[in-house]
């Protein structure tokens, strides 16, 4: 069992952001998946390439996104 909820995942990364990834889910653009001690980690297709991403669930239930895509490095 993950140790957070849908609930959770509408709260770090807000509604519409949460929406975008749902369509990349149901376009078929997620390619692989993963959580292990703490690190959420993926792949995704976009724009013709894939882009690896990840991040790190802290002890306080926030987490830290380490995705190196450019709106993340924009736009935190």
């Amino acid at each position: 069992m993950l140790p957070f909820s849908r609930k959770t995942l509408l709260d770090w990364a807000g509604p519409s952001v949460f929406q975008d990834a749902e369509h990349v889910y149901a376009r078929g653009s997620v390619l692989r998946s993963s959580f292990e001690d703490g690190l959420i980690s993926g792949e995704v297709q976009a724009g013709g390439r894939s882009i690896e991403t990840r991040g790190r669930v802290l002890k306080d239930g926030t987490v830290e996104n380490l995705c190196p895509c450019r709106d993340n490095r924009e736009r935190g």
